[in-house]
């Protein structure tokens, strides 16, 4: 027993004596555990290290390195590295001797050994140049390694793992930049010095694409990132001598939304550009470069892929009375007197009509002492518009033919529908005031009334037409029971029936709320009552109101001379007089349309010859 325990004893001091520690890299625990000669080669205090620890023991240009090749222990069970420690102040050969996995747990574990080479051996002379330049260097990479943490592009070191047969099998994450976590959406410290196993990837869905690249290569790919959020590009260099991999990360997302954004704006301008003949050019004078977009030479009655150059300053399709001030203002662009003029022109060919053609040029950059004019110029073909403006043209003409014939025999109507009323009270008054006899003054004052109310009527429609015209009625809705509007109708209208003539509100109306505005729907009642008054001779005439989907309809019945079927479709003309014998403007009905319209509703009438008719106005209600 007492020489069992002897001989490790005796196998550590002889390690010592030779200047060899060994040390043990424990996967499970992630530490490592070593002699105490170890921990003084390594700069440490302690004999039993953790692995984050250990990533600190090299220098700071050699620790990647180092954590990666002891890193990849975890497949492999070769090692051979030599560093300089952190201090500086020894270089160190670490080797590994051999590597098992427990049988029970899988844990794999490593033994190896470090020894110190700065003294002692034929490499003295290259060691020390070495570590004379580790110090001229330390600055050098310290700066770079903060560059590269910082770079907006992301960077990524990888490393392929093989087994003992030199398979692939899995990778380590041995770099990840701050970028490239931002881009990636991970935890870099998570991350790095992991493999791809460990922080839950497939490596076998890389590892081909590893391989495949040959070494001092370049491979380039586009892709989503994990959790699928980014559009990035990859750039994987494979390094040479090794299975390193650098791989550049570039987040392209807002530019691929950009890219895409354009391509949906081309799209949709070129269905707009067959749609409406729009086109557009991009065009240097001062070279002849251009590039144009859409019909816009088609246009100008040119072949599709004419030049602009062949077009612009030429125009050969324009018709001649337009093309002077065409080329005048082009000229004008050119020399930077103007920066943008509109224009409309006739295109002339003897393939096709002529057409109509609206020009927008534009001098978006000039800089004629660098060879710059940067013109833009959007074209579109106006001769649809050009022709609904002319029918529009000749439809106004024929409307305003027809308002000034009408409104002349207005005028030369009213001069007698005035006269007639003054004449009878100018005339009445002067023989009311000879007159001593009782009942023909009586008779003379209503003579005299009558003719003011038909005075007073005709001024009023004046009135209420030139507000209507001028737009300044003033829509004020109340709320009013539409039954009681009826009879108020009736009651201030009884007094100008005939004999003979019964003036009455239908029978069986309800009560029916109303919010609108009472004082246009009276007014139009009322005009409507009168006319039914002044074309019946005998019967009734008949005020109501019913519902009809979405409306209330309004109407006055009469059992008058009724209507012609041809003078319908203009009774509700100004200035129309079905009857010139009948004293009035032939503005009431006129009037009854325009505020309809203004209350959203509408007017009609059914009416039959000799029979009778039936003006309504219907008005929005709600169900």
């Amino acid at each position: 027993m007492h020489s069992e325990q002897a001989a490790p004893d005796l196998l550590q001091k002889s390690l010592d004596a030779s200047g060899v520690g060994w040390w043990q890299l424990d996967f499970g625990q992630r530490e490592m555990t070593c002699s105490r000669l170890a921990a003084d080669l390594f700069g440490a205090d302690r004999t039993r290290i953790s692995f984050e620890e250990v990533y600190l023991l090299p220098g700071e240009e050699h620790r990647a390195r180092i954590y990666t090749r002891c890193a990849a222990l975890k497949v492999s069970d070769s090692l051979d590295e030599t560093f300089v420690t952190a201090n500086g102040d020894r270089c160190l050969q670490v080797r590994a001797v051999a590597a098992a996995n427990d049988p029970l747990t899988g844990v794999r574990s490593v033994f190896g050994t470090v020894r110190r080479v700065t003294e002692g051996t034929p490499e003295n002379a290259e060691l020390a140049s070495i570590n004379q330049s580790y110090k001229a260097t330390q600055r050098n990479y310290s700066h770079l390694a903060q560059l590269i943490e910082h770079l907006p592009i992301g960077y990524l070191r990888v490393n392929i793992l093989r087994d003992k047969s030199g398979e692939a099998v899995d990778y380590l994450l041995s770099y990840i930049n701050q970028q490239a976590g931002r881009i990636l959406g991970i935890h870099t410290q998570g991350h790095a010095g992991k493999t791809a196993r460990e922080v839950g990837i497939d490596p076998l869905k890389h590892i081909p694409t590893f391989e495949h690249i040959p070494s001092c290569s370049f491979w380039e790919q586009t892709g989503k990132s994990p959790d699928g959020k980014r559009t990035c590009r990859f750039l994987i260099y494979n390094t040479p001598g090794d299975d390193e991999l650098v791989i550049l990360l570039e987040d392209i997302t807002d530019a691929t939304r950009s890219r895409e954004q354009l391509d949906d704006f081309e799209h949709l301008f070129n269905l707009v550009s067959d749609f409406a003949h729009v086109g557009c050019v991009s065009y240097n004078p001062l070279t002849g470069e251009g590039y144009t977009k859409g019909p816009w030479a088609k246009n100008y009655g040119e072949a599709e892929n004419t030049p602009a150059s062949q077009i612009l300053g030429h125009w050969r399709q324009v018709h001649p009375d337009d093309r002077q001030h065409l080329e005048e203002e082009f000229e004008r662009l050119k020399t930077g007197e103007i920066r943008t003029f509109v224009n409309e022109v006739r295109i002339v060919s003897d393939q096709e009509p002529m057409r109509w053609i609206k020009i927008h040029l534009l001098c978006r950059d000039y800089r004629p002492e660098e060879g710059v004019i940067d013109l833009a110029c959007v074209n579109y073909d106006i001769s649809e518009l050009k022709r609904t403006e002319e029918e529009e043209l000749r439809e106004a003409k024929k409307r305003a033919e027809e308002s000034n014939k009408l409104k002349s025999a207005f005028l030369a109507n009213m001069s007698h529908e005035i006269r007639t009323p003054l004449n009878a009270i100018v005339g009445f008054s002067e023989l009311l005031a000879d007159e001593s006899r009782h009942e023909t003054r009586r008779e003379y004052t209503d003579i005299i009334l009558r003719n003011n109310t038909l005075l007073l009527q005709i001024i009023s429609d004046v009135l209420d037409l030139a507000r209507i015209e001028s737009g300044r009625t003033d829509i004020e809705r109340t709320q009013f029971d539409a039954r009681d509007l009826c009879r108020e109708v009736a009651d201030s209208l009884r007094l100008q029936r005939r004999p003979g003539v019964e003036l009455r509100v239908e029978e069986g109306l309800p009560e029916f709320p109303v919010t609108e505005y009472r004082k246009g729907l009276a007014q139009v009642l009322n005009n409507f009552t009168r006319n039914a008054l002044k074309f019946t001779e005998k019967g009734s005439v008949t005020i109501g109101f019913r519902r009809i989907p979405g409306h209330i309809r309004f109407y006055v019945r009469d059992t008058g001379i009724g209507i012609a079927p041809e003078d319908r479709e203009r009774i509700f003309e100004r200035f129309v007089k079905l009857d010139t014998f009948t004293q009035g403007t032939g503005l009431g009905l006129s009037i009854c349309k325009s505020i309809a319209e203004q209350l959203g509703g509408s007017v009609g009438v059914d009416s039959v010859a000799g029979e009778g008719s039936c003006f309504r106005i219907d008005i929005p209600a709600g169900e």
